[in-house]
């Protein structure tokens, strides 16, 4: 294909694009953004929650910073098999 001619797959992104632009915004889009700020809110407020509450907890049971680390780690950053069931 020569690039004097586009193929007709190089102009759906843009007349998406153009078409996505033209949408109203409604009520929907509203709904749809509270409740991605909220599930973002209640996201980082459980992480802030149980980091704030390993450091404490840790002095109390004297557990070093390596054992406060790894209990943090899982609620930060779970692994990538969580949700799915395992079978063996």
């Amino acid at each position: 294909m020569t690039a004097d001619k586009a193929s007709p797959h190089t102009r759906i992104p843009a007349d998406l694009a153009a078409r996505l632009d033209r949408l109203p915004w409604n009520g929907l889009h509203n709904t749809i953004l509270v409740a991605l700020g909220a599930g973002w809110l209640f996201d980082s407020l459980d992480v802030q929650l149980f980091g704030s509450a390993v450091g404490p907890l840790g002095e109390y049971l004297d557990a070093s910073v390596f054992e406060q680390n790894a209990v943090l780690s899982p609620s930060c950053c779970p692994p990538a098999h969580a949700g799915r069931s395992v079978r063996w």
